[in-house]
């Protein structure tokens, strides 16, 4: 995906996502309702707008007057509900905080309210069960940390800036919704008699700034399409092993495989390089295909191998297992010998599918891990599997 917004993330931030997602934990599969019941809410109203955002809220400890609310407010970081329909499917934009007006005109894209808002954002994801299902009878799916690339970030830079120069030319009430690739602006009022004082001296319908659920459906889309929602790696990614992180926006952006391993496993069918096999997923819709992708030398930072396509090799769950333990490795004399502990395995001796390049120098750090070689860090390796 792109360029970086920050070179990392703080420690304080990280370990708040870390809070938050194993938080999260006990009620992933659950019923907002059911939810709303453990935490010992009760939200009438006909359930609010609001209701899914206030009800996760108090089971997360952020709303006001919970445990992490001030870590939350000082983390720098957004917390949003995003909603899926039954197929999927995001319901709808994300909008964000009204602006002002006559005070948006007066900041710079770097210092503006809404890129701070967007640089960190953890979704917290749920869906409706069916197609006629109502919104307090939403399930809680997972929690999704996202941080949009620089490329992506310079593209809401110039919807912003267009947006915010045809209010500040006086044209305010002009505004149109389809402005802006990405970003785009529209009411965010209960009616149409909410209104603030708008350059050009008249008064205008309060909006705000709202992302296109176009853009967050492609991230869907890639973490559903690579992960399928399981994929083991994910436990290492998101923050469940703290050795092993690398507190940046790439390895973040890693937790969904955004790129880089996607492409790799659409090369080779989602098949195993060692053995051909792939395991096959049916849900009752459609046909989903599952592989690994292990990185030859880990991206633990007792390892502190790079995420590129030259470090990482495609794998079934069975072999990737016996790679992250050493008990299999390709000899880097050829790049292409598999070589087996157990001499009688019947892939011992046979040459790997190749469809890529990999590195030399990550097929050694591996293999001489796999011989001992490396002692003081094979020692260890079992407990920074990757």
């Amino acid at each position: 995906m792109g360029l970086k917004i920050k070179d990392e993330i703080t420690d304080f931030q990280r370990s708040f996502i870390a809070t938050i997602k194993a938080r999260s934990k006990k009620y992933l599969g659950w019923g907002i309702e059911e939810i709303e019941k453990d935490v010992g809410k009760n939200y009438d109203k006909e359930k609010a707008k609001s209701y899914v955002s206030l009800v996760l809220s108090h089971a997360l400890g952020i709303a006001k007057g919970g445990s992490l609310n001030d870590k939350f407010r000082n983390s720098g970081i957004n917390i949003k509900t995003i909603p899926l329909k039954h197929d999927l499917r995001i319901k709808e934009d994300m909008s964000f905080r009204n602006y002002d007006y006559m005070k948006v005109v007066n900041e710079d894209w770097e210092n503006s309210k809404f890129k701070k808002e967007i640089e960190i954002l953890l979704l917290l994801v749920h869906r409706l069960p069916s197609k006629d299902a109502k919104k307090e009878e939403a399930i809680f799916d997972f929690v999704l940390p996202v941080i949009p690339t620089d490329e992506d970030i310079e593209i809401m830079k110039k919807d912003w800036l267009e947006i915010v120069k045809i209010i500040k030319d006086g044209n305010a009430d002009k505004l149109k919704a389809g402005t802006g690739k990405i970003v785009h602006t529209r009411p965010k009022a209960p009616n149409s008699k909410k209104v603030i004082e708008a350059p050009g001296g008249y008064k205008v319908v309060k909006k705000c700034f709202w992302i296109r659920k176009d853009y967050f459906q492609k991230i869907l889309n890639d973490f559903q399409e690579n992960e399928d929602f399981n994929d083991p790696m994910i436990a290492i990614d998101t923050y469940e092993v703290h050795e092993n992180i690398r507190v940046n926006t790439k390895i973040l952006r890693v937790i969904r495989d955004t790129k880089i391993t996607t492409e790799l496993k659409q090369k080779y069918e989602h098949r195993c390089q060692i053995c051909g096999e792939r395991i096959t997923i049916f849900d009752g819709k459609q046909i989903k295909y599952y592989c690994e992708a292990h990185h030859l030398k880990p991206l633990a930072q007792i390892h502190d191998g790079p995420d590129i396509k030259e470090n990482i090799i495609i794998l079934c769950p069975n072999h990737h297992v016996e790679f992250d333990y050493g008990v299999i490795a390709i000899d880097p004399n050829d790049s292409q010998t598999i070589v087996h502990k157990d001499k009688n395995n019947q892939y011992n001796e046979r040459k790997i599918e190749s469809k890529h390049t990999i590195a030399a120098e990550f097929l050694k750090y591996h293999f001489d891990l796999f011989i001992g070689k490396i002692k003081d860090v094979n020692e260890k390796m079992s407990d920074y599997l990757k």
